[in-house]
Protein backbone atom coordinates (compact mmCIF):
# COMPACT_ATOMS: atom_id res chain seq x y z
CA UNK A 1 0.00 0.00 0.00
CA UNK A 2 1.37 3.37 -1.22
CA UNK A 3 0.16 5.33 2.12
CA UNK A 4 1.18 8.60 1.01
CA UNK A 5 -1.39 9.53 -0.80
CA UNK A 6 -2.96 10.17 2.38
CA UNK A 7 -0.36 13.02 3.44
CA UNK A 8 2.46 10.70 5.29
CA UNK A 9 6.00 11.27 4.13
CA UNK A 10 7.80 8.92 2.00
CA UNK A 11 10.54 6.78 4.32
CA UNK A 12 13.51 8.70 5.00
CA UNK A 13 16.25 5.75 4.47
CA UNK A 14 18.79 6.23 1.57
CA UNK A 15 16.87 5.31 -1.94
CA UNK A 16 13.64 4.42 0.35
CA UNK A 17 10.45 3.77 -2.03
CA UNK A 18 6.84 2.50 -0.22
CA UNK A 19 7.20 -1.08 -1.82
CA UNK A 20 4.64 -3.64 0.42
CA UNK A 21 4.96 -1.89 3.63
CA UNK A 22 3.01 -2.63 6.61
CA UNK A 23 2.45 -0.65 9.83
CA UNK A 24 2.64 -1.45 13.53
CA UNK A 25 2.09 0.75 16.76
CA UNK A 26 3.67 0.65 20.07
CA UNK A 27 3.35 2.32 22.79
CA UNK A 28 6.99 3.66 24.46
CA UNK A 29 7.58 1.98 27.97
CA UNK A 30 8.88 3.78 31.07
CA UNK A 31 12.41 3.60 29.67
CA UNK A 32 11.78 5.53 26.38
CA UNK A 33 14.18 3.04 24.49
CA UNK A 34 12.74 0.44 22.57
CA UNK A 35 14.82 -2.31 20.82
CA UNK A 36 13.14 -3.02 17.48
CA UNK A 37 14.07 -6.27 15.57
CA UNK A 38 12.75 -7.24 11.90
CA UNK A 39 13.66 -10.62 10.28
CA UNK A 40 12.72 -11.46 6.94
CA UNK A 41 12.58 -14.62 4.87
CA UNK A 42 15.05 -14.74 1.74
CA UNK A 43 14.57 -12.86 -0.73
CA UNK A 44 13.47 -9.82 1.45
CA UNK A 45 15.26 -6.60 1.83
CA UNK A 46 13.53 -5.15 5.07
CA UNK A 47 13.88 -1.26 6.17
CA UNK A 48 12.54 -0.32 9.38
CA UNK A 49 10.78 3.77 9.20
CA UNK A 50 9.74 5.04 13.10
CA UNK A 51 7.57 8.19 13.36
CA UNK A 52 6.36 9.73 16.45
CA UNK A 53 2.43 10.56 16.91
CA UNK A 54 0.38 13.59 17.67
CA UNK A 55 -3.37 13.32 17.41
CA UNK A 56 -5.75 10.63 16.62
CA UNK A 57 -6.23 8.28 13.75
CA UNK A 58 -7.99 9.54 11.02
CA UNK A 59 -8.84 13.17 11.54
CA UNK A 60 -5.96 14.52 13.60
CA UNK A 61 -3.48 12.02 13.66
CA UNK A 62 0.20 13.67 12.31
CA UNK A 63 2.97 11.45 12.13
CA UNK A 64 6.54 12.70 12.14
CA UNK A 65 9.75 10.22 10.65
CA UNK A 66 12.13 9.91 13.56
CA UNK A 67 14.55 7.23 12.44
CA UNK A 68 15.45 5.11 9.51
CA UNK A 69 17.48 1.94 8.93
CA UNK A 70 17.79 -0.52 5.70
CA UNK A 71 21.14 -1.22 5.97
CA UNK A 72 21.28 -5.35 6.55
CA UNK A 73 20.17 -6.37 2.75
CA UNK A 74 18.42 -8.75 1.06
CA UNK A 75 17.27 -11.56 3.50
CA UNK A 76 19.32 -9.93 6.32
CA UNK A 77 17.79 -8.78 9.98
CA UNK A 78 17.27 -5.08 10.73
CA UNK A 79 17.59 -4.11 14.35
CA UNK A 80 17.66 -0.96 15.88
CA UNK A 81 17.55 0.89 19.11
CA UNK A 82 15.16 3.76 19.35
CA UNK A 83 16.06 5.83 22.30
CA UNK A 84 14.58 9.14 24.04
CA UNK A 85 11.09 8.02 23.21
CA UNK A 86 8.73 9.88 25.65
CA UNK A 87 6.98 7.09 27.97
CA UNK A 88 3.64 6.65 27.33
CA UNK A 89 3.57 8.05 23.79
CA UNK A 90 2.78 6.16 21.00
CA UNK A 91 5.15 5.21 17.64
CA UNK A 92 4.16 4.16 14.80
CA UNK A 93 6.97 1.61 12.97
CA UNK A 94 6.21 1.17 8.92
CA UNK A 95 8.45 -1.63 7.48
CA UNK A 96 8.71 -2.12 3.63
CA UNK A 97 10.70 -3.83 0.85
CA UNK A 98 13.36 -1.23 0.37
CA UNK A 99 12.97 -1.41 -3.61
CA UNK A 100 16.89 -3.04 -4.16
CA UNK A 101 15.24 -6.07 -2.77
CA UNK A 102 14.56 -8.72 -5.60
CA UNK A 103 14.87 -5.88 -7.85
CA UNK A 104 11.84 -3.90 -6.11
CA UNK A 105 9.41 -6.10 -7.48
CA UNK A 106 6.57 -7.62 -4.56
CA UNK A 107 8.24 -11.13 -3.40
CA UNK A 108 5.68 -13.42 -3.57
CA UNK A 109 6.82 -14.95 -0.20
CA UNK A 110 7.19 -11.42 1.74
CA UNK A 111 6.88 -12.73 5.39
CA UNK A 112 8.97 -11.34 8.31
CA UNK A 113 8.85 -11.34 12.07
CA UNK A 114 8.83 -7.88 13.95
CA UNK A 115 9.28 -7.92 17.66
CA UNK A 116 9.22 -4.82 19.63
CA UNK A 117 10.94 -4.72 23.15
CA UNK A 118 12.04 -2.77 25.95
CA UNK A 119 16.20 -3.44 26.75
CA UNK A 120 16.70 -5.65 29.94
CA UNK A 121 18.21 -3.46 32.85
CA UNK A 122 21.60 -3.75 33.21
CA UNK A 123 23.17 -5.32 36.26
CA UNK A 124 24.89 -2.28 38.64
CA UNK A 125 28.73 -2.40 37.83
CA UNK A 126 29.63 -1.63 41.72
CA UNK A 127 28.22 -3.03 45.19
CA UNK A 128 29.43 -1.86 48.10
CA UNK A 129 29.89 -4.38 49.97
CA UNK A 130 31.51 -5.98 47.23
CA UNK A 131 30.53 -9.68 46.77
CA UNK A 132 32.57 -11.79 49.54
CA UNK A 133 33.88 -8.89 51.79
CA UNK A 134 33.47 -8.93 55.65
CA UNK A 135 32.30 -6.34 55.92
CA UNK A 136 28.38 -8.10 55.83
CA UNK A 137 29.65 -9.65 59.60
CA UNK A 138 28.81 -6.65 61.41
CA UNK A 139 26.49 -7.30 64.41
CA UNK A 140 24.35 -4.70 63.78
CA UNK A 141 23.60 -3.25 60.18
CA UNK A 142 25.46 -3.47 56.81
CA UNK A 143 24.43 -0.37 54.10
CA UNK A 144 24.00 -1.61 50.78
CA UNK A 145 25.04 0.50 48.07
CA UNK A 146 25.46 0.36 44.44
CA UNK A 147 25.95 2.50 41.38
CA UNK A 148 22.14 1.98 39.11
CA UNK A 149 22.28 0.39 35.74
CA UNK A 150 21.03 1.74 32.72
CA UNK A 151 17.01 1.03 32.58
CA UNK A 152 16.61 0.08 35.55
CA UNK A 153 13.45 0.92 37.78
CA UNK A 154 14.40 -0.91 40.76
CA UNK A 155 16.41 -3.84 42.68
CA UNK A 156 15.76 -6.38 44.73
CA UNK A 157 17.89 -7.46 47.70
CA UNK A 158 18.71 -11.37 48.49
CA UNK A 159 20.66 -12.75 51.47
CA UNK A 160 23.56 -15.60 50.85
CA UNK A 161 25.05 -16.73 54.21
CA UNK A 162 27.46 -18.35 52.31
CA UNK A 163 26.05 -21.62 51.20
CA UNK A 164 25.04 -19.90 48.12
CA UNK A 165 22.79 -19.09 45.94
CA UNK A 166 21.38 -16.34 47.28
CA UNK A 167 17.77 -16.85 47.77
CA UNK A 168 16.23 -15.41 50.65
CA UNK A 169 14.83 -11.77 49.58
CA UNK A 170 15.47 -9.21 52.45
CA UNK A 171 14.12 -6.21 50.40
CA UNK A 172 12.05 -5.51 47.32
CA UNK A 173 12.12 -2.86 45.04
CA UNK A 174 14.32 -0.45 46.11
CA UNK A 175 16.09 2.38 43.81
CA UNK A 176 19.61 2.50 42.50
Amino acid sequence: TNTTVFGVVTPTCTGAGTVNDVWFSFVAPASGTANIDVVPVSGVNPAIQLYSSTGTCPSTLVLTPTGCVNGGGTGVTEQTIASALTPGDTYYIRVYQHPSGIGGAPVSNSQFSICVYAPLPSCPATFTPANASNACQSANATTLSWTAGANATGYDVYFDPGAGPATTQVSANQAG
